[in-house]
């Protein structure tokens, strides 16, 4: 087990919502969002809104998403409270869960800008993130439901591959911890042996 699994697994006490209060202004900060829409494969068994944030510094080969790389695409556009405002309408056609990608590792978006997005879209949505990286820094103990964790490397795949650096966690909130699910989800006909 890695370091990483290893804090993540421990049990932590998640953190009780924050809903409510104003931390900075962050309603009507803007950040560089590329693309938006629904997608039902990034959070298994969910419709999840899904929102890529530009200017990722990971510039993995192989990316599925090299758009997010490029500056000239990804200047600041939509505002937090326009992000929360389009997963509303997304709700109400059927969405149940929420994920951001390309946002962790990023030239343009501070981490703690990040934070508060994630903590203003949870005090309503689940919501999930996908980081370039192992380090996860304070994520594991935000009000999230799941984390995707792992630089994309071509030789070893992404997350069905059964020899993929990648994982994704998922927060059980009955045992307080952080489990993964990256077999059970994603490597459904692959063997332990």
């Amino acid at each position: 087990m890695t370091d990483l699994e290893k804090g993540l697994m421990k049990d932590v006490s998640h953190p009780s919502r924050v809903c409510g209060l104003k931390l900075m202004d962050s309603f009507n900060d803007k950040l560089p969002i590329v693309n938006k829409g629904i997608t039902l494969t990034e959070i298994p068994n969910r419709i999840s809104v899904f929102f890529e944030i530009g200017n990722c510094t990971c510039h993995c080969d192989g990316c599925h998403s090299p758009e997010l790389w490029d500056t000239n695409y990804t200047r600041p556009n939509m505002t937090v409270q326009e992000m929360i405002d389009y997963v509303h309408e997304q709700y109400k056609l059927g969405a149940n869960a929420v994920v951001i990608m390309g946002g962790w590792n990023n030239e343009e978006v501070s981490r703690s800008a990040l934070i508060l997005l994630l903590l203003d879209l949870s005090c309503e949505f689940q919501v999930g993130i996908y980081v370039g990286d192992d380090y996860l820094g304070c994520l594991p103990r935000l009000p999230i439901k799941w984390i995707k964790s792992g630089r994309y490397e071509k030789d070893k795949g992404g997350l069905d591959s059964p020899t993929t650096n990648q994982k994704f966690y998922e927060f059980n909130s009955y045992y307080q911890t952080w489990e993964d699910k990256t077999k059970e989800y994603f490597q459904k006909g692959d063997s332990d042996e």
